[in-house]
């Protein structure tokens, strides 16, 4: 009896060593979670004239997936490009005026020195000299003046370009694309729909895209299989039905959270052919104990 009872004790003690090395019983619960989830706002107030798609669409980087219209927006563009128009316009008009002024003082010049010419040959008076030249000095003071007037308008152009490429710029808004290859998986809008700028308190998201070809598995590791967490450590996940595929921690946040008592870890995994759904739990297996790094 004593045997036994020591027999008893000693497969109790191996057990238990087994237990501490064999990480088949080990395995920590996760979340899956798409590698990017982002919800799309409006700019601006606007109201919904185009749903171009719906939950369930994959669509790729840039492609349209509704539109937007502001029509105090339109009216400001329109209004912009009135002014626009008209700033060209005086812009013609100054380089016209300049032209005028520069032959006008080509002109005094001509008779300026024609002046002089005689003046030297006792022709002309020395009062006819000054008031030839007092005319040059006005033209060219002119001249001065139109190119002044001209350097304006081009400034005012420029200043009504800006304007029209800033509305330009907030109307491309109104085009709402997705931001890069993904599954929609959220729509909170229909056409005719009344949207007010993102970010602001009652705003409201027009569509969610996720990226879900390739995801990422959050789990917490107790504090007790620490020794099992290092970056590139091989891990197993369980999906559905027992289904297996091999992967690697990808990082961890290397300290142990004070609610839960476990350390977060991530692991990206390729999903291209929708091995996993996101929002669903898995199993995250360790394959085998190492140090950590």
């Amino acid at each position: 009896m004593r045997t036994n009872f020591l027999s008893l004790i000693m497969l109790g003690c191996v057990c238990v060593a087994i237990h501490a090395e064999d990480s088949s019983a080990i395995f920590w619960p996760g979340t899956v979670q798409p590698w990017r989830s982002t919800d799309l706002y409006g700019k601006d107030i606007a109201y919904v004239t185009a749903v171009l798609h719906d939950i369930g669409d994959h669509v790729a980087k840039g492609e349209l997936l509704g539109r937007l219209e502001n029509p105090e927006l339109i009216s400001r563009w329109d209004q912009a490009k009135s002014q626009l128009l008209q700033a060209q316009a005086h812009v013609q008009v100054a380089q016209g005026q300049v032209g005028a002024a520069e032959a006008e003082v080509k002109l005094k010049e001509v008779s300026l020195n024609r002046i002089k010419n005689l003046v030297g040959s006792e022709a002309a008076t020395a009062q006819s000299l000054d008031e030839a030249q007092a005319g040059r000095d006005v033209a060219t003071a002119h001249l001065d003046q139109s190119r002044a007037e001209e350097y304006a308008a081009q400034k005012a152009v420029e200043v009504a370009m800006a304007e029209v490429s800033r509305i330009d710029q907030l109307l491309s808004y109104d085009a709402i694309r997705a931001p890069y290859s993904g599954v929609i998986t959220r729509r909170w809008v229909n056409i005719g729909d009344l949207v007010t700028a993102g970010g602001g308190l009652h705003s409201t998201p027009l569509w969610n895209i996720q990226e879900q070809d390739r995801l990422r598995i959050v789990c917490y590791v107790p504090e007790k299989d620490i020794d099992f967490v290092h970056r590139g450590a091989i891990v197993q996940i369980e999906g559905p039905h027992g289904l297996k595929r091999q992967a690697r921690i990808s990082r961890s946040s290397r300290r142990i959270n004070e609610n839960n008592r476990g350390i977060r870890i991530e692991i990206d995994l390729p999903n291209v052919d929708h091995f996993l759904v996101v929002g669903s739990y898995v199993r995250v297996i360790p394959t085998m104990k190492t140090p950590k790094m």
